[in-house]
C-alpha cells in the first residue's frame, strides 16, 4: 500500500534541464525550502515550489496521481488531478520489493490563490485512494496575526 513520506515546500526547484553549472545530471535541487509559507500579504497569489515522496508504488508501472491543498476552512486553494507518477524501468528499483520502491515527485505552484493565514493541508491521492496528508503553515509577512 502506498504512503505519503513527506511533503517540502521551497521557492524554486532546479531540474537537470536546467543546470546552471552546465553539464548532464540528474540531480534535482530544491531552492531556499521553506518550514513556512512567508507571501508578503494575505489574501495574495503565491508561487512556490511542492516535492513529495510516496512509497510502496510500482515504478514499473504509471499511476494516477492526485493532490489537493486546502486552506483552514477546508476550501480548496488548488488541485492537480489526473497525472501520471513517473516510471523508472532502470536498475534503480530492481532489487526492491514494491513495499520499498518510491516516486518523488516536484511541481512548481504558481499563483496559488492564499486568502488566508493558518494551517493549509495538502492531500495526495495515488489510483483515486488518499494515501496521507500533511499541513503547511502560510503566515503573511505584513500583519501576521492580523494586527
Amino acid at each position: 500500500m502506498s504512503k505519503l513520506l513527506w511533503v517540502i515546500c521551497s521557492n524554486s526547484i532546479q531540474s537537470p534541464t536546467n543546470n546552471p553549472q552546465g553539464g548532464s545530471t540528474n540531480q534535482v535541487a530544491l531552492i531556499n525550502p521553506q518550514a513556512i509559507l512567508r507571501p508578503e500579504f494575505i489574501p495574495s497569489l503565491f508561487s512556490f515550489a511542492i516535492s513529495l515522496a510516496i512509497m510502496g508504488v510500482d515504478v514499473t508501472e504509471t499511476h494516477q496521481f492526485d493532490m489537493k491543498i486546502t486552506d483552514p476552512n477546508d476550501q480548496t486553494a488548488i488541485e492537480i488531478l489526473d497525472q501520471q507518477t513517473p516510471t523508472d524501468n532502470g536498475d534503480k528499483f530492481t532489487p526492491l520489493d514494491v513495499s520499498e520502491q518510491y516516486v518523488i515527485i516536484n511541481m512548481m505552484m504558481m499563483n496559488v490563490p492564499l486568502r488566508m493565514n493558518g494551517l493549509f493541508k495538502v492531500t495526495v491521492q495515488i489510483d483515486r485512494e488518499e494515501i496521507g496528508h500533511q499541513e503547511i503553515l502560510v503566515r503573511a509577512m505584513e500583519n501576521p496575526y492580523g494586527k
